[in-house]
């Protein structure tokens, strides 16, 4: 069967069509196309009109297929885990991963589904799971719906890339470093005997081709192999590959590498469409694969169940309200006598009477107005308490907890984000793992992780970069 896979994450389509199947056809046709600018940021839909004329250009002026389309995306809207499974049944996978994802309240509503990646030794078996917002679904496919697009599959990138990597032969064996290259988008993978261990995507901030560019990467990769140090794995990293970067790009890249004296061999990835790894991997048939479609079905099948049962329920309850009234106006119409009636009806058409309920109801009124209003004052409170102070507390338990032999500056602090980045120096590497450990036994921390790596020759000390995501009761 023919299938056509679209990757989209920015400003770039990356389309393979070709016959499904467990190795990659070097048949399949293979699509680069650069859009303008303003309609799709980091998965985000910023101008859908504008997105969708450009994708119904796109199909005719390729002569693309609307049926079997299959829809790969890079997007914050999906949260990602890998897990390790038993075998189980599917109803009871599905309720181990709504558990993973139970304590992110941002998602309104929720759909889940994963993916088998791969049977490991002990039995049990590495599953990709996911969780996206019901909307971002449901837009993507009224998009293409509105072009005449057939879709039959929506997933995440992180699943085809793997996919695509476990497909090709040189990296079964081994640990490697793999680096993709999207525009201005680095992905960089750490990949150890054919599974995925780490990996991450960030913006490059440096035009491409300058120095400053080439350092960058250079810093990604040290980064990736102090990881790799600390893992204590087998073997050695010595090989990085590179995808969708440019032929002149390896040399330059080896060059920068050489200047961190990192001392790992850099080269192109030979394996076919490694320029085009996303929507590639798209097309290699799987036991189980992430179908974010299938979830939205599965979910407004289940929304419909529920909407006929209580249908179906209405008429009973209203014949139980029914009975419920008639039976107590029986009851208060045989135990009320005439007088009682007709002094509760004088009392009641008072108007001296009248005129003081009319007073308590405004007044209700009034008061339930500033019970409101304090309410949300009390909200407004709760809300600035809940964001992290990084005073003079939070930086002195920073600098406390440094070794003798560690020095500490605090480069920035975004309060947005609730990230301080320091920069350490020291001269003994091992150091660097003990301080990190050290700040994040602070309690004080969502996550504490490396963002730089360096060495300086002239005063032989290790320079780190260090990002800090404080806790919400950080510095109180």
């Amino acid at each position: 069967m023919m299938i056509t896979s679209v990757f989209l994450s920015n400003n770039t389509v990356f389309i393979a069509c070709g016959a499904e199947g467990k190795r990659l056809s070097g048949r399949a046709r293979s699509i680069i196309y650069r859009m303008p600018e303003g309609s799709l940021l980091n998965g985000m839909i910023t101008n859908e009109q504008e997105l969708t004329e450009q994708l119904r250009e796109l199909w005719q002026k390729e002569g693309l297929p609307k049926k079997n389309v299959r829809l790969v995306l890079e997007s914050s809207h999906f949260s990602v885990k890998t897990l390790e499974l038993p075998h189980m049944k599917k109803a009871e996978i599905s309720g181990v991963i709504q558990r993973e994802f139970a304590e992110m309240e941002q998602y309104e509503e929720k759909l889940y589904d994963y993916a088998v990646l791969h049977e490991m030794e002990n039995g049990a078996q590495e599953a990709l799971a996911v969780m996206v917002n019901r909307s971002y679904i449901e837009s993507w496919k009224n998009i293409f719906g509105s072009i005449g697009i057939t879709l039959e599959r929506i997933t995440v990138s992180r699943e085809t890339m793997t996919r695509y990597f476990a497909s090709c032969r040189e990296l079964r064996q081994g640990a490697y470093v793999l680096l993709l290259l999207d525009d201005m988008i680095l992905t960089s993978v750490l990949w150890i005997n054919g599974r995925l261990i780490s990996a991450d995507r960030k913006r490059m901030f440096s035009e491409a081709g300058s120095e400053e560019f080439y350092t960058e990467i250079a810093r990604s990769v040290s980064s990736i192999r102090q990881f790799y140090v600390g893992q204590k794995a087998k073997g050695k990293l010595e090989e990085v590959y590179l995808c969708g970067f440019r032929d002149e790009d390896t040399g330059r890249c080896q060059e920068s590498l050489n200047g961190f004296d990192l001392n790992m061999r850099v080269q192109p990835l030979r394996a076919s469409y490694a320029d085009n790894v996303m929507a590639a991997g798209g097309l290699l048939q799987t036991k189980k694969t992430v179908n974010m479609l299938e979830a939205l079905k599965v979910q407004k099948k289940a929304d419909k169940s529920l909407k006929i049962s209580a249908k179906r329920a209405v008429p009973l309850i209203v014949l139980i309200i029914v009975c419920i009234v008639a039976t107590l106006g029986l009851m208060a119409a045989c135990s009320m006598r005439m007088a009682k009636a007709t002094k509760l009806s004088e009392y009641l058409s008072d108007p001296e009477n009248l005129r003081k309920k009319y007073t308590v109801e405004a007044l209700n009124s009034e008061v339930g107005n500033m019970t409101r209003m304090l309410r949300e004052s009390e909200q407004v409170k709760e809300m600035k308490e809940s964001y992290p102070l990084a005073d003079s507390k939070v930086t002195d338990k920073i600098l406390a907890v440094a070794g003798y032999d560690i020095s500490v500056r605090v480069e920035s602090y975004s309060a947005s984000a609730g990230e301080i980045r320091l920069t350490i120096s020291t001269p003994v590497v091992e150091n660097v793992n003990q301080y990190i450990s050290s700040l994040r036994n602070t309690g004080m921390f969502v996550d504490v992780d490396y963002v730089g790596y360096g060495y300086s020759e002239v005063d032989g000390r290790y320079q780190v970069q260090v990002s800090c995501i404080l806790k919400g009761n950080a510095g109180k």
